[in-house]
């Protein structure tokens, strides 16, 4: 039953009217919003393998890079809250950073040009790769948001996710605007 009510309010989520790329500060607050609610939730549908926690008392960390706003907005989303019965930190990514403890990494359009670099660092390693640049699934990303008539959507790459050893849920899958898949 708590999946189903997860997956109701992804569906709620996914039909949220945006004008996410407005120069309006209103609409841009929103469009951090509904982005890190889409990435909290986004874990709930993705199973990590074992290996990528050092025990069961490890936390989930979400990394954010170039996404600020994002990073603050995920961070009280988690106040109180956990994934997968672990709690979650929410830590900044700089160049230095060491990926092996981050599970979920958001990589703003900020950093656009640095897209490719950090999804090199991230192949083969259990890390659901969030982004939100054109492209920037075939440049490795998992997940990619996008606008589609003034609707905040997302892509998924299954290929990107399997490279990486994780599962992508169906439910997930459902609700994606487009899925790339082939053979890793």
């Amino acid at each position: 039953m708590r999946s189903f009510k997860r997956f109701c309010f992804l569906l709620a989520l996914q039909s949220l009217a945006v004008f996410a790329w407005a120069a309006d500060e209103g609409h841009r607050g929103i469009e951090h919003h509904i982005k890190a609610a889409f990435i909290y939730k986004f874990a709930a549908y993705v199973e990590w393998p074992p290996v990528s926690f050092a025990d069961s008392n490890a936390p989930f960390v979400i990394g954010v890079i170039g996404a600020e706003e994002v990073a603050t907005e995920l961070v009280k989303l988690s106040y109180d809250a956990d994934i997968a019965a672990r709690p979650i930190h929410v830590v900044p990514v700089d160049d230095g950073t060491n990926l092996d403890d981050i599970h979920v990494l958001f990589v703003g359009r900020n950093r656009i040009n640095d897209v490719s670099e950090l999804l090199r660092a991230t192949v083969s390693k259990p890390v659901l790769v969030v982004t939100e640049s054109p492209g920037a699934l075939a440049a490795g990303s998992i997940i990619n948001f996008m606008l589609v008539s003034d609707y905040i959507r997302f892509e998924i790459s299954s290929t990107n996710a399997e490279i990486n050893n994780l599962k992508i849920s169906a439910r997930l899958l459902d609700v994606a605007q487009s899925i790339e898949s082939g053979s890793p």
